[in-house]
């Protein structure tokens, strides 16, 4: 599947994979991440900049916000986000959802494995 297709529940499972998280599946839709037992938090990197911000910042992702002058509209996925060498570049409607979707493909390329 493309990382551009990823919703972002699927998105958050690959940011997992990624960073080597443990995270269990809820039957509402959720992930959420095993930490001491019996202690549990929600995962959710692409809306969360406490769990998405320090992979942003270890990782030297940069965004901005399009359009500007020189810039296409993007409509509903105004925010553009790439890697430190530029390799992957990725629009989403946050600046989180945007960054994660590099940092997926900085790890697996454009395409995540089928699983």
């Amino acid at each position: 599947m493309k990382v551009i297709d990823l919703d972002n529940t699927q998105l958050d499972h690959w940011v997992a994979k990624a960073e080597g998280i443990d995270v269990k599946y809820t039957h509402a839709g959720e992930f959420w991440r095993v930490m001491d037992e019996p202690t549990e938090i929600q995962w959710i990197p692409h809306k969360d900049w406490t769990q998405g911000g320090p992979i942003i910042e270890r990782e030297g992702i940069g965004f901005y916000r399009a359009p500007s002058p020189d810039q296409p509209d993007y409509g509903d996925e105004p925010w553009i986000a790439s890697d430190a060498r530029d390799t992957f570049t990725y629009r989403g409607s946050t600046p989180l959802i945007a960054a994660m979707r590099v940092y997926v493909a900085s790890k697996y390329g454009e395409d995540v494995p089928n699983q």
